[in-house]
């Protein structure tokens, strides 16, 4: 094994490598621009032990939710 065949391998695995963290950028990226935060709760009202009514915001629309240990239920969209 000569030395310039040891430079092709050390060559190929900082290519490889490079790609490697170019995908794992792109995908920290990508993450943050799926997951922007768009949904926001806007009030939490207790109702009873466990259950609880919750306005929820998501981009230009409004839900009203009910949410209990087993199920969340829709009771109304609302337009605000």
């Amino acid at each position: 094994m000569t030395l310039s065949y040891y430079f092709q391998v050390l060559f190929s695995l900082f290519v490889i490598v490079s790609i490697l963290f170019l995908v794992y950028k792109f995908s920290l990226r990508y993450k943050k621009q799926l997951f922007s935060g768009e949904l926001k709760v806007l009030d939490r009202v207790s109702v009873e032990k466990g259950m609880s009514v919750v306005l929820v915001s998501h981009k230009d629309k409004s839900f009203l939710l009910g949410v209990s240990h087993r199920s969340v239920s829709l009771i109304k969209e609302i337009s605000l």
